[in-house]
């Protein structure tokens, strides 16, 4: 049996944290507009964060080149940051039933 070498090809290293997020799509509209109407913000896991983007989980899919303005929360340290992110790339899980959405800051 031939072993082959495994190359990471992230550039950066990526961590599992105990966090949750609610996030939005980013949308440029006029102010007026946006108070008429009401964003559907969704609460999400989140799997694990880097230096260049985060691994969410969530029930909605969401299509690559999304913008989501995000409240992130540390459950370890009770803190949050607020932060924009760009979806790389969206897909489903069976086991889990639910979507991983890769995120780049």
């Amino acid at each position: 049996m031939q072993t082959e070498s495994f190359e990471e090809k992230r550039r950066y290293k990526r961590i599992a944290i105990d966090g949750e997020a609610e996030c939005e799509i980013f949308s440029v509209e006029p102010q007026t507009l946006r108070m008429r109407s009401r964003k559907d913000k969704m609460q999400v896991k989140v799997n694990n964060l880097s230096l260049g983007g985060l691994q969410i989980i969530t029930d909605t899919q969401i299509h690559n080149e999304q913008i989501l303005r995000m409240k992130i929360r540390f459950q370890a340290v009770d803190s949050f940051i607020w932060g924009y992110s760009q979806v790389r790339w969206c897909t489903y899980d069976d086991t889990s039933g639910k979507y991983r959405v890769g995120l780049q800051f």
